[in-house]
């Protein structure tokens, strides 16, 4: 009983620590947002999305590893907002905002909440996630679906249902509509899922006295 409000204390301060986290990484992505004019290729977004979604598709066919959603977001922020660099630049920022908050579920998950803290807290203070999260284009959205997609990975390799899985197929699948390098974060982990399992199956035999050379064919065969 003595411990529960030390461990309660401790959750306090750090979701306390994540809130003032995520004040600081929106006001430095809000910081004068519509003070510079839009560049060479936010200019080039704003145009093909300010058309009909016909135009905004074909568009992003023409644009180099752009594939069409972000477009589609911008659109969609322009006509119900209005096309000002605060209107268009929302969605980067609002995909940042989100990548913090992800950051720190991913480590918590990982190492645990003070090292989710850690990460929330580099990310919202670093200065290319700033400067990327402030820009009409893709690249805020490639850092949240690739977070995402570890994240919802940890839980499916973890939880191996159907459903968990469904759930990282679907991410992936939106993911990739917005930024094809998202394919490269699916590849990493295909990498690392049959390593898991055989690490996994090793220790599982390993306490049952199995000889590690004895093992080499189970491994080979769940990897």
């Amino acid at each position: 009983m003595k411990g529960r409000p030390v461990a309660t204390n401790a959750r306090t301060l750090q979701w306390l620590c994540l809130g003032l986290i995520l004040v600081l990484g929106t006001a430095l992505r809000f910081y004068r947002l519509d003070h510079a004019s839009l560049w060479g290729d936010e200019i080039n977004v704003a145009v093909v999305s300010l058309g009909s979604i016909r135009q905004a598709l074909e568009g992003a066919r023409s644009h180099e590893s752009a594939p069409p959603l972000d477009y589609l977001v911008v659109r969609f922020l322009a006509r119900c907002a209005g096309t000002s660099e605060f209107s268009l630049r929302f969605g980067a920022v609002a995909w940042g905002i989100l990548s913090i908050a992800l950051s720190f579920q991913l480590g918590r998950r990982l190492a645990g909440a003070w090292v989710g803290i850690g990460s929330a807290l580099l990310l919202a203070v670093s200065p290319f996630h700033i400067w990327y999260s402030r820009e009409a284009k893709f690249y805020a959205a490639l850092v949240f679906f690739s977070l995402l997609s570890n994240l919802v990975f940890l839980l499916a390799s973890h939880r191996p249902r159907a459903r968990n899985w469904l759930l990282h197929c679907l991410v992936n699948c939106v993911g990739i509509y917005f930024h094809a390098f998202i394919a490269v974060v699916v590849g990493c982990q295909g990498v690392y899922l049959p390593y898991r399992w055989a690490l996994q199956l090793v220790r599982t035999r390993a306490r049952h006295g199995a000889s590690p050379l004895g093992l080499l064919p189970y491994t080979a065969a769940r990897a």
